[in-house]
This record gives C-alpha cells, sequence and structure tokens, in this order.
C-alpha cells in the first residue's frame, strides 16, 4: 500500500499535544515545554497512584524559566 501524503511534519503535530508534567527528569520536563509549548504542559499526579516523588517533580515544574 502507497505512504499516504501528509500536509505537515510529523513534529508540526506536537503542538495539537498536551503533556503531563510527571517528568523525573528536569531536561525531558523543559524539552515537553521547548517542543510543545508552555500552554501545553499540565500538573499532573498519576492519583490514584503513588510515584513517591511528588515533591521533586513540583520542583522541576517550578524550576521551568517563567
Amino acid at each position: 500500500m502507497p505512504r499516504a501524503k501528509i500536509a505537515t511534519k510529523p513534529s508540526g503535530y506536537l503542538r495539537h499535544i498536551y503533556y503531563d508534567s510527571v517528568c523525573y527528569r528536569q531536561d525531558a520536563l523543559q524539552m515537553c515545554v521547548d517542543v510543545g509549548g508552555e500552554d501545553r504542559v499540565f500538573y499532573g499526579s498519576d492519583y490514584p497512584f503513588n510515584f513517591g516523588d511528588m515533591p521533586g517533580c513540583l520542583a522541576r515544574v517550578n524550576a521551568l524559566a517563567a
């Protein structure tokens, strides 16, 4: 089957995705902001599961450039 042509580069679709702020690395969270935009990153909690690092997660979010 031939490949379908798309009007937008795959990277162009990344602005249409919402990103969860539950990351274990500062650089991964920063990449979400850089790629998707700060308006696409939301606080996450993984509730009802306890992933054990909510203070670290909040610290990484608060460390992002304003």
